[in-house]
This record gives C-alpha cells, sequence and structure tokens, in this order.
C-alpha cells in the first residue's frame, strides 16, 4: 500500500474499517508542503532582490555585482542543474556579502550560448540588470568559459579549481579532458591503438595506485579495518580509518596522504604479522613509500594550504593573487620543508598542539591534526645532502610549469592574472598593492601591469554616479553580522606548523608614484583624485588586507572607497556553487526520488538563505493558490535558444556572442 495520506484515505478498505469504529480520517490539504515551500521561496527571492538593490543604490551605479556558476550533470542522463552565487562588498558594515541564489535546471544542451542565456535568466529574476555584474567567476570548463568570457566586465578563474589542476597533473595525470579522451577513443577500436596522453611523472602515478589499493583494501574490509583499529599505539590512541582519493575533489590527494602517513605506525605493525594471507600481501606497502608519502606531503601541503585559503567566502582576489605568487615562490625554492619518516606524534590534537609549540620551539609540521619534527630537504639531487626523491622532485617541477601555465601564461591571456582587469584592478586598489605588482612582474620577467590596473580603474570610475556615499559605524560588542561569536583563530606558531608556504615579502625603499598621478588633475572626479592622496600614503607601505583597510580609511577617501567594493567584491574561487551542489545532491536521496524538480529548485533556495528566513512564520506572507501557482510557474522560465530563446527579462547585450575566439580547453 502506497505511503500517501491521500490514497491511505480514499481506500475502500480502510474506510469500512474506520467507520466500523466510528472514527474519523480527514487527509491534509493537497499540496501544503509545496504551499508552504512556495511561501518561503517567494519570501527569499523578495528578501534577495531587497538586498541586491539597496546595494545598487549604494553603488551609484557601478558594476557592483560579482557572480560565481557552475553546472553539473546528473549520473546516467542528460538533465543538468546549475548553481548561481552573488556577492559583493556591503558598503555599510566594509564587509563581502555572499547571497546563493539556489540550484536550478538548466534544460536544454550545455554550449556557451544555452550557459550563458540561462545565468543572464537567473540572475534577472533575482531583480539585477546585466550592467550590475561587474566580473564572473567559473572553472576553466571550456563552454562555461566560453561562455562568461565577454559575457560580464571580466572573467576570472576559478584559483582552486586551477590548483587542483596544477596537482593532478604533478601528480601524474594526463591532463586529458573528458572529449579529448573521447575523440582519442572514437579513432581506433583495439586497444593498442588507443595510446594515452604522456603521463608527466609515471613514478608518482604508480605510487598513487599502489596507495588506492591499500586504502580500498581496508575500505571494502570492515574485518580488517577493526583489526586496524585495535592495534595499540600509546601516543596516538585516537584511531580514524583511512581517507580515499577522490579525483574530482579538491584537496583529496593530500587528505589522503596526510592521513595514511598518520595511520603509518598502525598499518606497519598490521604489515608485519606472519599470518598475512596473499591478498594482504599484494596490498603491502613498503619502507620506501613512506619516504615518498612524507615527501609528497610537503611538496603538496603549500598548494593545499592555498586552495583552503581561496576557498574562504570572504576572500578577495588580491588575497589570492598573493596567495598564488606565495606558492609560485615556494616552488621554486631550493628546499622545501619535510617532516620525518613516519612515527609517533608529538602531540595529538588542537590542545596538545598548542601547548607543545608554547614550551617548544623545534622544527615541526602538523599532518593531520598531529604533530611530527620536520627537516628541509633539497629539491635538486645535491651531494651528501637530504634531497627529495623522483616522484617528488619531478612533482615540483611540474607545478613550476602548471602554475606559470595556469596564471602566468603569457600565451593566453585569459589564463595570466597579470592581464587580468579584475585581478589588476583588486591588487591596485590594495596597501602596498603597486608595489607588489612591480616586484612580481619583475620577478617573473613580464611587462609591468600597472597601466592595465589604471585602465581598469579609468572603465570602474566611468561608471560611477553621484549618490551620496555611504556613512556608518563599524557593528559593536565584537559580534558578526549573523549576531554570532566568530571561531577562535589557531595561534601564530601553529599556523606557520600547518604550512611550509614562504610569505612574499617586498623590497625596502620608496618606489616611483604610479603615472595616473600626472593624469588625476584633468579628470577631476572625486575618485580619482582621491586616487593621488592615496597612492601618495601606501606607495612605501607593505601589503596590508584590503577590506579592513577600506572601512577605516572610508571618510579620507568616500567615493574610492566606494570603488575599492566594486574591486574587492570579485569572487577568486567558484567553491560556494560546489557547496550548494553538495548540498543538493543530499536532498536528493532514494526516499525522495519523486521529488519534483520544482521542489528541488525551491528548497536550494530557501536551505542556503535560512539566515533571511524570520523566526516568526507570521512575517512571511500567505499566498493564494493561483498565487502560488504563478510563482512556480515563473520561477524557472529558462527556454533553451533551440526551442525558442529565453524568456523573461534578461537585459541587452548578454545574448551577444562574445567568447568564439576563446582558445580550446586543456
Amino acid at each position: 500500500m502506497t505511503k500517501s495520506p491521500h490514497a491511505f484515505g480514499r481506500n475502500a478498505y480502510v474506510r469500512a474499517f474506520l467507520d466500523g469504529l466510528k472514527a474519523q480520517y480527514a487527509p491534509p490539504a493537497l499540496e501544503t508542503v509545496a504551499h508552504i515551500l512556495t511561501e518561503l521561496a517567494s519570501f527569499v527571492r523578495e528578501a534577495l532582490r531587497t538586498a541586491s538593490a539597496t546595494a545598487k543604490d549604494a553603488y551609484a551605479g557601478a558594476a557592483f555585482a560579482h557572480v560565481a556558476t557552475d553546472l553539473w550533470t546528473e549520473t546516467h542522463s542528460h538533465f543538468g542543474y546549475g548553481s548561481v552565487v552573488l556577492r559583493f562588498v556591503d558598503l555599510s558594515s566594509g564587509e563581502v556579502r555572499e547571497l546563493p541564489l539556489g540550484v536550478w535546471r538548466c534544460s536544454g544542451r550545455r554550449n556557451h550560448t544555452n550557459i550563458r542565456s540561462w545565468v543572464a535568466n537567473r540572475v534577472s529574476f533575482f531583480g539585477l540588470e546585466m550592467s550590475d555584474v561587474a566580473s564572473a567567476t567559473t572553472d576553466s570548463g571550456a563552454n562555461v568559459r566560453k561562455a562568461m568570457i565577454g559575457f560580464t566586465g571580466a572573467w576570472v578563474p576559478c584559483a582552486s579549481h586551477s590548483i587542483h589542476k596544477a596537482v593532478r597533473h604533478a601528480m601524474g595525470g594526463s591532463g586529458e579532458t573528458p572529449t579529448q579522451r573521447s575523440a582519442r577513443l572514437s579513432r581506433s577500436v583495439s586497444r593498442q591503438g588507443r595510446p594515452r596522453k604522456a603521463c608527466r611523472n609515471t613514478l608518482g602515478r604508480e605510487f598513487l595506485a599502489r596507495c588506492r589499493a591499500t586504502i580500498g583494501f581496508f575500505e571494502h574490509s570492515p574485518v580488517e579495518t577493526l583489526s586496524l583499529s585495535r592495534i595499540a599505539v600509546p601516543e596516538d590512541p585516537a584511531c580514524r580509518n583511512l581517507l580515499p582519493d577522490v579525483p574530482t575533489r579538491w584537496g583529496s590527494t593530500f587528505s589522503s596522504l596526510c592521513r595514511l602517513y598518520a595511520m603509518w605506525p598502525r598499518l606497519f605493525a598490521f604489515f608485519r604479522s606472519r599470518s598475512l594471507t596473499a591478498d594482504q600481501l599484494k596490498r603491502q606497502i613498503s619502507e620506501n613509500d613512506g619516504n615518498v608519502t612524507r615527501q609528497l606531503i610537503a611538496v603538496l601541503q603549500p598548494a593545499f594550504g592555498v586552495t583552503k585559503a581561496s576557498e574562504r567566502p570572504t576572500a578577495t582576489l588580491s588575497e589570492a593573487f598573493l596567495l598564488v605568487v606565495e606558492l609560485r615562490k615556494t616552488m621554486h625554492m631550493e628546499n622545501i620543508n619535510v617532516p620525518r619518516f613516519p612515527d609517533f606524534p608529538l602531540a595529538v590534537g588542537a590542545v596538545d598542539i598548542e601547548d607543545y609549540l608554547k614550551h617548544n620551539e623545534d622544527a615541526v609540521m602538523e599532518v593531520d591534526n598531529r604533530l611530527y619534527p620536520c627537516g628541509l630537504a633539497y629539491i635538486e639531487e645535491e651531494e651528501a645532502m637530504n634531497c627529495l626523491g623522483v616522484e617528488a622532485r619531478t612533482a615540483v617541477l611540474e607545478l613550476r610549469d602548471e602554475i606559470d601555465r595556469l596564471f602566468f601564461n603569457t600565451t593566453d591571456s585569459s589564463k595570466n592574472w597579470m592581464k587580468n582587469s579584475a585581478v589588476l584592478g583588486a591588487v591596485y586598489l590594495t596597501p602596498g598593492g603597486v608595489r607588489t605588482m612591480r616586484e612580481v612582474a619583475d620577478w617573473i620577467g613580464v611587462e609591468n601591469p600597472v597601466a592595465d590596473a589604471e585602465k581598469a580603474f579609468a572603465v570602474a570610475c566611468a561608471q560611477l554616479g553621484s549618490a551620496a556615499v555611504v556613512d556608518s559605524t563599524p557593528n559593536g560588542g565584537g559580534l558578526s553580522r549573523s549576531g554570532q561569536v566568530p571561531p577562535s583563530l589557531p595561534s601564530v606558531e601553529r599556523t606557520q606548523a600547518r604550512t611550509s608556504l614562504l610569505r612574499w615579502e617586498s623590497t625596502s625603499g620608496t618606489l616611483a608614484a604610479t603615472s595616473l598621478t600626472a593624469a588625476v588633475r584633468s579628470l577631476g572626479t572625486d575618485a580619482r583624485a582621491e586616487l593621488a592622496a592615496f597612492l601618495r600614503m601606501t606607495e612605501s607601505s607593505q601589503w596590508e588586507l584590503p577590506l579592513p583597510f577600506w572601512f577605516r580609511h572610508r571618510q579620507q577617501f568616500p567615493a574610492l572607497y566606494r570603488l575599492a567594493g566594486v574591486f574587492f567584491g570579485a569572487i577568486g574561487s567558484s567553491s560556494s556553487c560546489e557547496r550548494a551542489f553538495s548540498f543538493t545532491g543530499g536532498l536528493v536521496s532514494d526516499e525522495r526520488s519523486c521529488l519534483s524538480v520544482e521542489s528541488i529548485e525551491m528548497h536550494s533556495l530557501v536551505s542556503a538563505n535560512m539566515a533571511l528566513v524570520p523566526g516568526d512564520c507570521a512575517s512571511v506572507p500567505i499566498l493564494t493558490h493561483d498565487a502560488a501557482a504563478a510563482f512556480r510557474n515563473h520561477m524557472n522560465s529558462f527556454v533553451p535558444e533551440e526551442d525558442g530563446g529565453i524568456t523573461g527579462d534578461v537585459g541587452d547585450g548578454w545574448g551577444s556572442d562574445g567568447g568564439d575566439s576563446l582558445v580550446e580547453s586543456d
């Protein structure tokens, strides 16, 4: 019998049984849950439209909004969904505000024309015009990238995804896209005629294959996992399972190696048993694998730290730029910090680690929430010196090439952050940013990008209207905007133990003023006039976090503060879209396989913006059934272009084919 209360109430046998008991049974009204969900979704949509309209007024006509988007296709299906996240700097508080716009069905073919039209439709549904969008952030997928380039003011490649690709190639990935693989397989039927694209780290690839076999052995055998967990390690009583390496999950390779390193004493004791079966012997890892593990952890730890830092919802593009520069600097050093051979940890857990660091000054490194001693190892082979093995050395050399190819590509401007107007504008308005741009350009060996940064600033100035400057005071009480006390940060010593990333330090001395200073007097606008004073004040200063600086000086530079908000709202990572997909994927479980597309879309919108939903349900307007049905019919009005174009107000100019000249994906 079905679980539906309506079918239960209409069943003749159930009705006869209830009549005999003189009992009354009235099923709930039809579509009650859907109706309430529609009311919440309608309320959240209006709240998002109000927030974006308020920000639009504060920015006085400048393009203030920044969009991150990504697409996902169901497994074994042609149905696709897309996620859109809106971000901008709230001028009243000086903080970055992120507004998830939900996950929505994206019908039709996933070509760049339909993707462009779909994004325009979603943005207009929440009350924004296309001229309000200053930049778009996506991964480097060919169709998504082609759709976004020429579509908005600037396209920003996702830093996290680019670093993930660099690590994948450095660890032996072929660098072959699904399209390239499909074309290769279609050219020949026999296996001999299907040569893989050249692997650049064969030994590293073979090592990861051995590790995955060992981890998979314990993952698929609960008995062996229990035997491993029963091995007593006095210095490390907390035992956790091994982590599998998921190629599509950013940072999973590093996390998997860290867990393998932390559990090495238990693994070593497990495989020393004389009663191992033949299957267990196949999964045995050697002492040399332990050396490779610790060296690869040292190589991947800076990349993992940069990935996690760039994924923060409040991270600005200037911070992401500096992180990438520091990662490049770390990879080009002659030596690197490497944890010692896997042994018992010095401390386990946050409390013990903090206490150990307070009373000891040894060279240590934190791996998987455990503290281990570490030492320097040379990247290149040095006689009578501790050096990296072939696997780790090849990974470093490949990371050097990949970082330059994905972030500082001199032949493809779409992959060159020194040519990206959004990146340059953010760095230009950061205290110490002009100095840093010059030094980085000189270090890499490219043209000074300050002139391009000045052009980006001039374009933003031309959009600025004459609205009153926002005057506000910071929030009191030490609370965040959500009213919650921010979590305590780790100590400086523990932060240093977590990463071997080298900090970028500017050279001493005062640099010459930027060339725009002479042009300021003839331009005459407030923002340009304030720029000269800002450059004089910060030309000799060190790098500083931009948002706190501008909020402190908002009274001194009122017009420039608004323009700074335009640039610092840009998104350096599309990880927020990935988080939306993860949550929405959890909604569609085996028990909820009959959820309609409309329900999934409304659930994703409401759940991602629960902070906007009032605690008093009476504050949510009540909709009639006709109004609720009209909202559901209108909320996703996108029609693929091959089916007649798009419906709804999508603005002018966003249907242009501005990205056709884009080079193919990697």
